[in-house]
């Protein structure tokens, strides 16, 4: 039994020195941002991935979860799902490095976990509504980089593993046009997802409409008494 257990520890601490650490990353562009919405039945929520110095910042907030579901866990897919929203079309939990530790809350250093598993590095949701803000700098928001989530999906999974949310990552642009500027930008359709129909004035000018100064009854008396002086003058000439 004692053999057993000294095999089974062995193969963890092989597997572990096996995995390919993840890249610190701090690539990401600067005001680069990112987001999903959550929205199914009662869940709602959003997960905004953002930069400042080039490291990722995540701001996770929802609402609704199932009451006597949890702990709740949450990830980062490899692929987006459908416009039918089924979170299987997601695939695996984004894992550009092999790490093959599943327990990723049992490790002490992140960078051995799978990049995507959010609540293996950062925390289980363990209550119906929740709010979180970490920075991971295993994440990137820069295309060029295997880890970035961009075009990417999250998905919320129950105490028994089940999909009961998801929604796709969609990288947001940023314009200099003002009703573009909370537009999320979808890579693959080379569209805008614009989430307001009630757009002001995007150039900010605040345009005031010209009134005329052209007065047609002064106008008329200045043309009259104009003819009458040089019907005056004609008239002492004759």
């Amino acid at each position: 039994m004692v053999a057993i257990k000294n095999l089974v520890s062995t193969s963890l601490l092989t597997s572990v020195a096996l995995a390919r650490e993840a890249p610190y990353n701090s690539d990401s562009k600067r005001k680069a941002v990112a987001r999903a919405h959550l929205d199914k039945g009662l869940l709602k929520g959003i997960i905004e991935f953002t930069s400042n110095n080039g490291v990722v910042d995540v701001h996770l907030d929802v609402t609704g979860l199932p009451p006597n579901a949890g702990p709740f866990q949450y990830h980062i897919l490899d692929s987006k799902v459908s416009r039918k929203g089924n979170c299987e079309d997601g695939g695996s939990v984004l894992n550009p490095y092999d790490a093959h530790y599943k327990h990723c809350d049992d490790l002490d250093n992140d960078a051995l976990c799978s990049v995507g598993d959010l609540s293996g590095k950062h925390g289980y949701i363990n209550t119906t509504c929740f709010e979180t803000r970490y920075s991971d700098p295993y994440l990137s928001l820069n295309p060029n980089n295997r880890a970035f989530v961009g075009s990417k999906s999250l998905v919320i999974t129950d105490q028994n593993n089940k999909k009961i949310s998801c929604g796709n990552i969609k990288m947001k642009r940023r314009s200099k046009f003002a009703r573009d500027e909370d537009a999320d930008y979808d890579e693959d359709d080379e569209s805008f997802i614009e989430p307001y129909n009630n757009y002001t004035n995007s150039s900010n000018y605040n345009y005031e409409e010209e009134t005329s100064t052209y007065d047609s009854g002064s106008n008329t008396l200045y043309v009259s008494g104009l003819i009458g002086v040089l019907a005056g003058g004609l008239s002492a000439l004759i």
